[in-house]
């Protein structure tokens, strides 16, 4: 288990799991990654190793991606990361760079890259220096939302082969989403499952609700298991951790749907019915301790009686299911 202790903050997390941060700029999420970093108060501690903030800050093991995704000038950058590889004693990085679609910038002088060139190179640095505990700050702002996508995965599969613990400072849901078991909400200090975290964000932003479902293993044939169940999927980005299914996607009947090109049926039950505008609303249904939304019209809602605690039919086409 992590223990931090500083700047006014107390957070506990479980060993080998992501922290998500949510808050508004200028909150403190930046200058607290800092003083994790550099400074010399407070505890950060795994288990009951030393407090990490006693040491020097090149041996406390931690991999800092910051903002600015600060890289060494005038460096080629297979120079820089073979520098910090000696350093750190950490062998197979070129496996990391492929990974990460660095391999074609490593003869590059770091000078010359593009805002999300640097980045990239920026949490390779990080994972090459992190023993204990990555530091993310906005790590892919500058990468458009595919490549951010794969990056991420990336990052966490890397991670996750090594026990490697996180935190990540996004203003961005998708990437808490794809990546992290835990989200601290900085103006309410307070902590939640992402399971939680996302139910939440579904409430507040109705109109983009979709489930948001861990897999059980990676996809294979076409299809992936979640809860148990094998689903038919699309394509999913390497590393996928969990599946996304937007709620436009999903359509409900009373009667299980007899053979048809639309692949998944769930026999789910309704939970909740909330208004978007006169023409749309959000039906939230439980299948078993998962939530899925549907978006469907006011007339459909009557037409079908929908209410809470009614056992209906799901359905969803495999590209419905999308990675996270």
């Amino acid at each position: 288990m992590w223990q931090l202790e500083l700047d006014g903050q107390h957070w506990r997390w479980p060993q080998g799991q992501w922290l998500g941060i949510s808050g508004p700029s200028g909150c403190g999420k930046t200058q607290l990654l800092t003083h994790m970093a550099c400074g010399t108060k407070g505890l950060l501690q795994r288990g009951a190793q030393t407090n990490l903030l006693t040491l020097p800050s090149h041996k406390r093991g931690l991999g800092w991606a910051a903002q600015s995704a600060a890289l060494w000038p005038n460096q080629r950058v297979h120079t820089m990361l073979n520098a910090l590889a000696a350093l750190h004693q950490a062998n197979h990085w070129q496996r990391d760079a492929h990974e990460l679609g660095i391999t074609p910038l490593l003869q590059q002088y770091t000078d010359t890259l593009s805002g999300g060139e640097r980045q990239r190179v920026a949490l390779l640095a990080a994972v090459i220096c992190a023993k204990n505990l990555l530091l993310l700050d906005e790590p892919v702002s500058a990468l458009d939302a595919n490549a951010a996508h794969h990056v991420l995965n990336a990052i966490r599969h890397i991670a996750a082969q090594r026990e490697l613990s996180a935190i990540l400072v996004s203003h961005q849901w998708q990437d808490l989403a794809a990546t992290c078991h835990w989200v601290y909400h900085w103006q309410s200090n307070s902590f939640s499952t992402l399971a939680d975290a996302h139910r939440a964000h579904v409430l507040n932003h109705p109109s983009n609700a979709c489930a948001l479902w861990p897999l059980d293993g990676p996809s294979l044939n076409g299809q992936v298991l979640v809860n148990g169940q094998p689903l038919d999927c699309g394509p999913l980005a390497p590393n996928t951790l969990r599946v996304r299914i937007d709620a436009h996607e999903v359509s409900i009947a009373h009667q299980q749907p007899g053979p048809s090109s639309i692949a998944n049926t769930l026999s789910v039950t309704v939970t909740g019915l909330s208004h978007i505008s006169d023409t749309s609303l959000i039906a939230t249904l439980d299948w078993h301790g998962y939530q899925l939304y549907a978006l469907i019209t006011p007339k459909a809602a009557t037409t079908l009686g929908l209410a809470k605690g009614l056992c209906v039919y799901a359905q969803f086409k495999a590209h419905a299911v999308n990675s996270a």
